[in-house]
């Protein structure tokens, strides 16, 4: 926990994901679709807008405290950031994301 504390990327962490996990259709920031699982290669403020809009948010690489994230905690979104997020996820794939932050294909 301290990696996370000193803002250093850590490779799997889940946040808020509820027990019963969550379903939904990924989407990106290039083919946004409100209601979506956004998926992004980085955190980045550049994603607020879609992200307010968004189920949960799955972020390849990134940290709890870079901005975006804060913002993601502020209002409750549950996020992922690495760790098993599948290689081949893309935009319009069904999935289910487990409370322990394991991505599977619905």
């Amino acid at each position: 926990f301290s990696s996370v504390l000193l803002g250093e990327p850590v490779s799997e962490l889940a946040w808020r994901i509820p027990d019963a996990g969550i379903d939904g259709q990924i989407t990106s920031p290039s083919n946004f679709v409100a209601g979506g699982i956004l998926l992004i290669d980085r955190c980045s403020m550049d994603h607020l807008q879609a992200m307010t809009l968004a189920k949960a948010v799955i972020a390849r690489q990134g940290s709890v405290t870079s901005h975006l994230m804060q913002h993601a905690a502020y209002i409750g979104m549950p996020v992922i950031i690495g760790g098993k997020i599948p290689d081949d996820l893309a935009p319009g794939d069904h999935v289910t994301i487990k409370a322990d932050g394991e991505i599977v294909r619905a």
